[in-house]
């Protein structure tokens, strides 16, 4: 048998979750005519089950993607007495070989041929199947999403440029060449578009994807492209009319201890679902923040580290973060241990991946509206954000570059250990500095990355290159 691309491999598995990445030989359910094809609302939601359980994956939601977004930034590291997981990406010396960026980009690839498989199904129209689809367009567009921002560089360097390989039908025996950034950010935000038209506002609950959830999710799209006005407009009606709330600060905990998902409008618009049976184990994400987990994955301290970001009555300090000793042992010294995965031995129910919430939207009307002269929204919005947090707060009143830049650290502040902070600093072009903290308890490991290093972006995968001779490599890497 011939070799063929990760991408096409992907192609060939569609079926329900599984640890398994051998994807030869495997046919589309959709591309039968026997048991396993998309026929009626029934099967297309036994497809559409079966692409949310792709998102769980450790190499997707499950583990890798939140945690990339905040080891690769200034948020946490890896300490010293580790399990050797995410070592590279702790040290930036990950390579075209590595395994992460690898099996990331594979999963990534088959989550969209599970989503192309319930889009392209030939079957009458109905309200259920219109959800069902709509579900789907969303989820296409999230991973191709976060295709574009590991592994090609921002939209505002040159949309033009390389992007990633867009597949939107299945062709078991494509080798693709990559589309520009501009012709695949286009295609995520008619797809988001097209989410919102089929969904309804709310779905049973926030496990499964919704109008006002894609709307949340076109806003971030804009912001990345730095489209502040579309952002903007966007994000205020999905705060002014969603129906969706924070909560409180004396909530906040349970909120976050809460492991099922919800259809109570609290915070979360789409969560990816992982439960006592459906999870990822031992590689869950929750396990590398637990200390008697493998406790690889501390919060960064001093005065430029995480820590260090929140006042005393922030309730999202003793909520996120508590001090302990790694794996319990006594004679290990009080460090910094991330709690926002507090459900890890949980037999009933594990915590679901938050992959959107209220508050990043509040925070990317607040950013679209400093960046398009309303300092008023963004003052007041933030605001409101802080003081849910913070009750003894007071009120903002910045202009400019301060304004923005405290935007940035709020966002800092709320979506800690969630995976945004690395995306943003890549986003806007900003270095990565003072990773490590150098002193006795937490040996130094400065790592300074300049915003016009090539490691900014992850290899294109040498599986992919060796397989798929139309695809270009990202520059810089061996």
């Amino acid at each position: 048998m011939k070799l063929r691309s990760i991408i096409a491999i992907t192609s060939l598995s569609l079926g329900l979750f599984s640890c398994s990445k051998d994807f030869l030989d495997r046919e589309p359910p959709a591309s039968r005519d026997s048991d396993g094809a998309i026929t009626n609302e029934t099967t297309m939601r036994q497809a559409v089950n079966g692409m949310y359980a792709k998102l769980r994956d450790p190499d997707l939601y499950g583990r890798t993607l939140p945690i990339w977004g905040d080891l690769r930034a200034d948020n946490i590291f890896v300490h010293p007495i580790n399990s050797g997981r995410y070592t590279e990406y702790n040290d930036y010396t990950f390579n075209r070989a590595n395994t992460y960026a690898q099996d990331t980009w594979a999963d990534l690839y088959n989550a969209i041929l599970r989503a192309n498989n319930v889009i392209n199904a030939e079957v009458t129209a109905s309200d259920g199947i219109d959800q069902l689809r709509g579900e789907a367009y969303a989820v296409r567009a999230l991973m191709y999403f976060e295709l574009l921002r590991n592994y090609a560089t921002r939209y505002a360097d040159n949309p033009s440029g390389d992007g990633v390989p867009l597949i939107l039908e299945y062709d078991p025996f494509a080798k693709p060449a990559r589309s520009s950034k501009e012709r695949v950010y286009n295609q995520v935000i008619d797809d988001l578009e097209m989410a919102a038209s089929l969904m309804e506002d709310d779905n049973e609950d926030n496990s499964y994807m919704s109008a006002w959830a894609a709307k949340g999710l076109l806003a971030r799209v804009h912001l990345y492209m730095g489209n502040y006005g579309d952002a903007k407009t966007i994000a205020a009606d999905v705060v002014a009319n969603s129906g969706y709330t924070l909560a409180p600060a004396g909530q906040l905990a349970n909120y976050w201890e809460e492991p099922a998902a919800s259809d109570a409008k609290l915070e979360t618009l789409f969560e990816v679902s992982i439960d006592g049976i459906d999870n990822t184990g031992s590689n869950g994400i929750d396990n590398m923040y637990e200390q008697a987990g493998y406790g690889d994955l501390v919060p960064t301290n001093g005065s430029t580290g995480i820590t260090a970001m929140y006042d005393g009555s922030d309730a999202r300090y003793n909520a996120w973060i508590t001090m302990g000793r790694r794996n319990n042992a006594s004679n290990n010294p009080l460090i910094p241990i991330v709690i926002k995965y507090p459900n890890r031995g949980n037999t009933a129910d594990k915590d679901n991946i938050k992959v959107i919430r209220l508050a990043e939207v509040m925070l990317i009307l607040a950013e679209s509206a400093a960046r398009t002269s309303d300092p008023t929204t963004a003052n007041t919005v933030l605001t409101a954000l802080r003081k849910t947090r913070q009750p003894s707060f007071g009120t903002y009143n910045l202009t400019g570059d301060a304004l923005i830049q405290e935007v940035l650290n709020e966002k800092r502040r709320e979506l800690a250990f969630e995976g945004h902070r690395y995306y943003d600093l890549q986003r806007l072009g900003l270095a990565i500095t003072n990773r490590g903290i150098p002193d006795a308890e937490y040996p130094a490991n400065v790592v300074n990355i300049p915003n016009n290093s090539f490691r900014r972006i992850l290899p294109i995968p040498q599986t992919e290159l060796d397989n798929n001779t139309n695809i270009a490599p990202n520059p810089g890497y061996n």
